[in-house]
C-alpha cells in the first residue's frame, strides 16, 4: 500500500486483527484501522463454520479495543461487524454501543448485495438502512 500511495486504510475485518496490531506493520509509517471479523447469524448460501455467539463475538471485540487502547499506536483497533445478512440486531446494537463507549467507528456491511436486501425485506420486513433508520 505505500508504495501505491496509500498512507491510511480502514481493514474491513480479519480473524487476526490482534496479531496484525502486533506485527511489524505498526513501524511502516502507515496509519490505520483492523477490526475483528465475526457473524452470529447465517443467512443465504452462507457457511456457519466460523459463526460465533453474540457474547463472545463482543467479549472478543472489547478484548480488542481494550488490548490497543495506545494513542500512540498507528493501527488501531475499531469494531467491526462484516457480512450482510450475517448478524442479529442484538449484535448491532450492542457493537454501536461499543464503538460509542470506546470512541472508535463501528464498521459493518449493509446494503450490499440485492440478494441481501431481498433477505432483509423478506426477514426483518424492511430494507436494510431502513430496518437500522428505526
Amino acid at each position: 500500500m505505500l508504495k501505491g500511495g496509500t498512507t491510511t486504510f480502514l481493514e474491513a475485518g480479519s480473524f487476526h486483527p490482534f496479531e496484525t496490531i502486533r506485527s511489524e506493520i505498526q513501524g511502516y509509517g502507515i496509519k490505520g484501522m483492523m477490526g475483528r471479523r465475526n457473524f452470529d447469524l447465517v443467512s443465504l448460501r452462507h457457511s456457519s463454520r466460523l459463526m460465533e455467539s453474540t457474547d463472545d463475538i463482543l467479549k472478543m471485540q472489547e478484548k480488542l479495543l481494550e488490548e490497543f487502547r495506545d494513542p500512540t499506536l498507528s493501527i488501531k483497533p475499531h469494531v467491526a461487524i462484516v457480512g450482510m445478512g450475517r448478524y442479529t440486531d442484538r449484535l448491532v446494537i450492542e457493537a454501536k454501543k461499543m464503538a460509542d463507549h470506546y470512541g472508535v467507528p463501528l464498521h459493518m456491511h449493509l446494503a450490499l448485495h440485492l440478494d441481501n436486501i431481498h433477505w432483509e425485506i423478506e426477514e426483518r420486513g424492511a430494507r436494510p438502512v431502513e430496518h437500522w433508520k428505526n
